[in-house]
């Protein structure tokens, strides 16, 4: 069975998405799975990766005049190669599948990560291009998690497809990889950290609804004595104009050792996970844009790394209370405060660690796969 996953988010260009899309390619490989991807160039991002099973056209971030692309490089693709199935991995590409001369008769899934169930069930702009009507070809629907899986049925009331499904996502095996000293070593300088600092972690983009804001009060909480030897290390490139430099000028204000570090590279990212102390990730809770999983939780639990996060969303899916972190009213920060403290004891538990560890191990990119491809 020859599968199709189209996609508007793909390496280089660094989102959630188009993470997700690699991995289950590399995933759906290692299984066995004939699948073929359809995605952008994002040529301004650097040189897309050549690979045999992907073909790419012209393009980046969407845009509604790109969408004539969208349309032609699926007409062709089709036209080139049959397909027993289409997975849909993201919305744009849904409105494009509609518009193409893609057989109806190809069974189509499509994949849900959070806001874009909004999107594409509230939409005016969108319904113009016909989203509702695209929407009829999905047959089978999945969504990363349960919290994501309830957007879907709200935003479409009148139902979605002859299945519903939540896969959650998966954590690359390189994750779970012991640190070397070097790159651990190299996140402590990049955070300023001297001997006896502990490092407070964020990985996101510097975007207001992950609440970066928020862990900079929550840390001027801290008694200052104490405070003195926290270093707050925030990776993650900006999306907000201008936010950056609110953050630095808040951290100054509150006395908060701080560093925005912008977007790294995965040994960095890897080396930061190893060296922090504790993950926080304290996001808004924005009823328009949603942490459909929250991955980065996982990701610093695989180097034992316990995470704090929100009651927000599908945060609480994620995170293990008492095994990988804990959760925090989004109101409170004296509560994220305390958590912050505790956190940072407990990390220097093995035992703990180890426990965080293998909780995460059950998230793995091949389930994932294998309930999207082969299920």
């Amino acid at each position: 069975m020859t599968t199709l996953m189209l996609t508007h988010e793909y390496p280089p260009y660094p989102g959630g998405v188009g993470r997700y899309c690699a991995e289950l390619l590399a995933a759906a490989e290692a299984g066995g799975v004939d699948l073929h991807v359809l995605a952008p160039t994002f040529s301004s991002h650097g040189e897309a990766e050549h690979h045999d099973r992907i073909t790419r056209f012209p393009g980046g971030v969407f845009r509604p005049r790109g969408l004539f692309a969208a349309v032609s490089a699926i007409n062709k693709i089709v036209r080139e190669k049959s397909f027993d199935r289409i997975h849909v991995a993201d919305w744009p590409m849904l409105i494009a599948l509609h518009w193409s001369i893609a057989p109806k008769s190809i069974p189509v899934s499509m994949t849900f990560h959070g806001t874009d169930a909004l999107i594409l069930g509230r939409s005016k702009f969108l319904r113009l291009l016909g989203a509702k009507r695209a929407a009829k070809r999905i047959d089978t629907a999945f969504a990363n998690s349960a919290f994501t899986l309830d957007l879907v049925r709200s935003a479409f009331p009148e139902g979605l497809g002859n299945r519903q499904e939540v896969t959650p996502l998966g954590v690359g095996s390189h994750w779970f990889e012991p640190t070397l000293p070097a790159w651990r070593e190299a996140a402590r300088s990049l955070a300023g950290a001297q001997d006896g600092d502990e490092i407070i972690l964020t990985v996101a983009r510097l975007d207001r609804r992950k609440g970066h804001a928020k862990a900079l009060r929550a840390i001027g909480q801290i008694e200052r004595a104490k405070r003195s030897r926290l270093r707050y290390l925030a990776i993650g490139g900006e999306v907000d104009k201008g936010y950056k430099a609110e953050l630095e000028a808040l951290a100054r204000e509150l006395k908060v050792n701080a560093v925005f570090a912008g977007r790294q590279p995965d040994d960095v990212v890897r080396g930061a996970y190893g060296a922090a102390s504790v993950f926080l990730l304290p996001a808004e809770p924005d009823p328009t844009r949603i942490e459909g999983f929250g991955l980065v939780f996982l990701e610093a639990g695989a180097q034992g790394l316990p995470s704090i996060g929100c009651r927000v969303h599908a945060i609480p899916e994620v995170i293990a209370e008492g095994t990988t972190g804990w959760l925090c009213d989004p109101d409170d920060l004296c509560d994220i405060a305390a958590k912050i403290e505790g956190a940072i004891t407990l990390s220097r538990d093995s035992s703990a660690r180890i426990a965080c560890i293998e909780h995460v191990r059950q998230y793995t990119w091949a389930r994932c796969a294998a309930q999207t491809y082969t299920s």
